[in-house]
């Protein structure tokens, strides 16, 4: 299952100090959120972090004579845990899917794509 990053309200952080990646929760965008009962989810997720990320994994370069290729290596993948629901926590009333991965990242990475599968 996939999606992109968006913002969310910022209070994994702030309040309870586990970020998350929030994913949106559209019928269009991300239809798979609406078939998943609600629940707290194990697995992996990777991450196509653009070259200019500080945590990008790592990139190849090739030479010729003429050019010089730089390739950047696809997604990174993490250990993480996601919930799906209404996050009771904050009392909201509308479901909401939020990915905790487990590594610390220098930098936010909003729009980039995500892929996840659960155990």
């Amino acid at each position: 299952m996939e999606g992109r990053i968006v913002s969310g309200f910022g209070r994994g952080a702030r309040d309870l100090g586990i970020p998350t990646a929030n994913l949106p929760v559209d019928d269009e965008l991300t239809p798979w959120i609406a078939d998943i009962k609600s629940g707290v989810y194990f697995g992996w997720a990777s991450l196509r972090l653009p070259s200019s990320h500080p945590n990008q994994l790592a990139t190849i370069s090739s030479s010729t004579t003429t050019t010089t290729t730089t390739t950047t290596m696809g997604f990174g993948v993490y250990p993480m845990v996601m919930s799906i629901g209404r996050n009771n926590f904050y009392n909201n009333t509308t479901r909401s899917a939020e990915v905790h991965l487990f590594h610390k990242f220098d930098a936010d990475f909003y729009g980039v794509e995500m892929r996840w599968t659960a155990m």
